[in-house]
């Protein structure tokens, strides 16, 4: 298994337990390319409320 599945696996289910899972890592390691593939429609229209 290569490191992105393994980390992929890993956030995928610490959602199923908790509603927010942080990812906290070095600078341009992917974590916001990782971030978005768990990013709902409606959260999309949230987080725009907040801008």
């Amino acid at each position: 298994m290569d490191k992105k599945c393994h980390i992929s696996t890993k956030v995928e289910t610490l959602l199923e337990m908790f509603p927010a899972v942080a990812v906290i890592s070095s600078r341009q390691c992917g974590k916001s390319t990782l971030g978005t593939n768990y990013l709902t429609t409606d959260a999309i229209t949230n987080y725009a409320g907040f801008l």
